[in-house]
C-alpha cells in the first residue's frame, strides 16, 4: 500500500496539515515534531505526490521533449544537451517521438499538456507552414521552443543549425579538392532543412562557376538505406560524378557501402561528405568528412531559451543559429586527374 501523508498522520496521531508542513520543513512546526515526521517518512519510504504538489504550485519542474526519431546520434546529442542544461535548474525531462509526422506531434503535445509540463522543446521538421500547431500550443498556454527547424510565426523560439552553410561548406570543400561533377542527396525536400541545405550546395557551385546539374541531385532521406538508394538512382541515370554531398553521416555511410558493392572506392574513386558529425562517423572506415552541427549546443541553447520564457523574460527578436564547422577526414581526397566514376556503365 502506498504511504501517504494521511497514513503518516494516523500513525503519529497528528493532523494531516501538521505532517504536510513538517515534511516541507515548515518553521511553524516545532523541531521535534519535524524530526518525528521526517524519520517515519524515511522509514516508510514515503515519496511525495508530484502531481498533487504541481496542482498546488502550478509548477511541475518537468519539461517535455518531442523529437522526430531516436534513430540517429544527432538527436541523442540534442537530448543530452537539453537534459544537462535542465538539470542545472532542477528540471526533469519527459521524452516522446513524433516519427517525423504532424498528427503524432499534436498527440504528444496533448499528452504532455495533460502531464502538466512547464514547457516544451519540439523538433518540428516538416511543419514550417502549419498554423494549427502554433494555435494548439497557444491554446494550452505552454511555453515552447522549436529545435532543428524553423516554424513560420515562431520567430525567436527556434534554435537550429546554419543549414545553408552546411550545404555550402561541404560543397566548397569538395570544389577545393578539384571536384567539379559533384552529386548531392539533399534529404527529403518536404523538410525545410533539406531545402535550405540544397540552396547552399547550389550557391557554392555557382560561386565556383560550375553549372548545377539537376541530374546529379536526388532527394532521399537521412539514413543508411536512403544513401544506398541515392547511389542506385545515380547509377540508373548513368551520370559521371567524382564526389557526393550526403544529407547526413548515416546517409553517407549507406552511400559508401553501396559504392563498394559496385567496385568503387571511397575516396579514391568518389569523395563523400556527411553532415552531423555523429558519434560513430569517425569510427567508420573510411572516417567521414562531415559538418559538425554541435547537437549538444543546440539542445543546451533550446533549454536556455525555454527556461528564460518560464521566468517571463522577453522572447528574442530572431531565431538562434548555432554555427557549424567542417571536419576533414579520410572520406574525401583530391580529384584524380582522370575522370573516376561513370556509374551505371
Amino acid at each position: 500500500m502506498k504511504v501517504t501523508t494521511k497514513s503518516l498522520a494516523a500513525q503519529l496521531d497528528l493532523s494531516h496539515a501538521t505532517v504536510s508542513m513538517a515534511l516541507r520543513d515548515h518553521p511553524l512546526i516545532n523541531k521535534e515534531t519535524r524530526k518525528r515526521v521526517q524519520a517515519l517518512a524515511q522509514q516508510m519510504n514515503y515519496t511525495p505526490n508530484a502531481i498533487a504538489r504541481a496542482m498546488r504550485s502550478s509548477v511541475t519542474k518537468t519539461l517535455g521533449i518531442i523529437v522526430g526519431t531516436m534513430r540517429d546520434s544527432f538527436t541523442a546529442g540534442v537530448v543530452e544537451g537539453i537534459e544537462s542544461e535542465a538539470k542545472q535548474d532542477d528540471y526533469q525531462c519527459i521524452l516522446c517521438q513524433s516519427h517525423d509526422a504532424v498528427e503524432p506531434s499534436r498527440k504528444e503535445i496533448a499528452l504532455l499538456a495533460e502531464r502538466r509540463v512547464d514547457g516544451l522543446i519540439i523538433q518540428p521538421f516538416n511543419v514550417f507552414n502549419d498554423p494549427e500547431l502554433l494555435r494548439l500550443l497557444e491554446n494550452y498556454h505552454i511555453p515552447f521552443v522549436f529545435y532543428n527547424g524553423e516554424v513560420a510565426g515562431a520567430t525567436g523560439r527556434c534554435v537550429g543549425s546554419d543549414n545553408a552553410t552546411i550545404g555550402r561548406m561541404a560543397t566548397e570543400h569538395l570544389i577545393a579538392l578539384g571536384h567539379r561533377d559533384i552529386a548531392c542527396d539533399t534529404g527529403p525536400m518536404e523538410f525545410r532543412n533539406a531545402e535550405i541545405r540544397y540552396e547552399g550546395y547550389r550557391d557554392a557551385l555557382r560561386t565556383a562557376r560550375i553549372k548545377p546539374d539537376p541530374d546529379l541531385v536526388v532527394h532521399q532521406g537521412w539514413f543508411m538505406d536512403d544513401g544506398a538508394a541515392a547511389v542506385d538512382i545515380l547509377f540508373q541515370r548513368k551520370k559521371t560524378f567524382t564526389a557526393l554531398v550526403a544529407s547526413s553521416d548515416y546517409c553517407a555511410i549507406g552511400a559508401i557501402k553501396a559504392l563498394k558493392k559496385h567496385g568503387l572506392r571511397v575516396p579514391d574513386d568518389i569523395s563523400i561528405t556527411g553532415a552531423g558529425n555523429y558519434w560513430d562517423s569517425a569510427l567508420f572506415e573510411p572516417a567521414l568528412t562531415t559538418v559538425d552541427q554541435y547537437a549538444q549546443e543546440i539542445g543546451r541553447m533550446a533549454t536556455v531559451l525555454l527556461l528564460a520564457q518560464l521566468t517571463k523574460s522577453p522572447i528574442p527578436t530572431a531565431n538562434h543559429v548555432v554555427p557549424c564547422r567542417l571536419i576533414e577526414r579520410s572520406s574525401t581526397s583530391k580529384r584524380a586527374r582522370k575522370a573516376t566514376a561513370r556509374v551505371g556503365v
